[in-house]
């Protein structure tokens, strides 16, 4: 085995536990706490933390594995149908889900609207299981199909040099699969990151102010304003640039990959250091989107209560320690005498 090998095993092992505690730690700050969970954004918000837990927990390993196997060809299981549709596939539900999330944080912050979907007579947990259910489904669709068909027979005749197993597809199957999982979704977020910071900008989110009634009759004015404040929801508080922080850290590091795939379909070769980009950049994505949620405000909420019980509890244990072995010795006697 080569030092870039030993190099490579050691970045997928480790961002391995980093991706796996990063997302573990969001879930379940979420499910831990019962105000969150009442929410359909913080849904989307663990189900891209579940995908991301896939990559973390399965598909890394199994590049380890590749690479320890030394019978593997060009970097490539034989089970390459398996290992391609988790990387499509977790670049297919990371994204979708993220333009789900797009949606729901504009209509509802940016906008300030509420769709039709949001107001069709079924419950919460229905809405929030297709927000969240869609786009696995999707993938399973749309990518399994496609996928089992055409990899094994590209890989039994056809060996890349590209440390990308996923580049082993024919080239009418890569174009529909990237152009699902990866480019669809990637223009998407440019399209709402540009959407959040020009609302931002022109004041969208604001609740509109009813100066002529203030004129008119500034006692009724404060009694709407009073009116307008008890039945705002809660997620109008939220700055609505809080959602541009995911969506850069989306665009910014998978923009080597959706570089590196169109050269590659434009039969344009690329430099080895351009693939130690597209690594680092999918790795870290993995790792520093789950931090990017604690930008929003009830999460950081709940991390403040959190961190005050957790001061809390080390203060009891602190001012009650266990009882000494002098004060055990002590109280024996006691019971010796009193039995006396």
């Amino acid at each position: 085995m080569d030092y870039q090998n030993k190099v490579l095993i050691g970045i997928y092992i480790s961002s391995s536990i980093l991706i796996i505690a990063a997302n573990l730690a969001i879930i379940a700050v979420i499910l831990y706490s019962p105000l969150l969970r009442k929410k359909a954004r913080n849904h989307i918000i663990v189900s891209i933390a579940l995908a991301d837990l896939l990559l973390g927990s399965f598909v890394l390993p199994m590049l380890a594995t590749n690479l320890i196997d030394s019978s593997a060809i060009a970097d490539c299981h034989t089970h390459i149908a398996v290992q391609i549709i988790g990387d499509y596939g977790i670049l297919f539900v990371v994204g979708w889900q993220l333009v789900t999330f797009n949606i729901l944080h504009i209509q509802e912050n940016s906008l300030k609207c509420n769709w039709n979907f949001f107001k069709l007579p079924t419950s919460a947990c229905l809405k929030s299981f297709i927000l969240v259910s869609w786009s696995w489904f999707a993938a399973l669709c749309i990518l399994v199909p496609l996928i089992t068909t055409s990899a094994p027979v590209r890989f039994a005749y056809n060996i890349s040099d590209d440390f990308m197993c996923m580049m082993l597809l024919p080239k009418t199957v890569l174009i529909a699969v990237c152009v699902f999982s990866l480019y669809l979704p990637y223009y998407l977020c440019v399209c709402a990151l540009i959407t959040i910071v020009v609302c931002y900008s022109k004041g969208c989110h604001k609740a509109p102010t009813s100066t002529l009634m203030e004129n008119l009759n500034p006692d009724a004015a404060g009694e709407v304003t009073e009116q307008q404040t008890q039945q705002q929801p809660l997620t109008s508080s939220e700055n609505p640039l809080v959602a541009a922080i995911s969506n850069t850290v989306y665009l910014v590091c998978y923009t080597p990959l959706v570089v590196h795939i169109w050269l590659y379909l434009s039969e344009i070769y690329t430099p080895n250091s351009v693939n130690g980009m597209i690594v680092f950049g999918t790795l870290a994505r993995s790792i520093i989107l789950p931090l990017s949620w604690v930008a929003f405000k009830d999460i950081q909420e709940e991390l403040k209560d959190y961190k005050r019980k957790l001061k809390v509890a080390i203060s009891m244990c602190a001012s009650n320690p266990l009882p000494s072995t002098a004060s055990s010795v002590s109280f024996s006697r006691l019971q010796e005498t009193q039995s006396v």
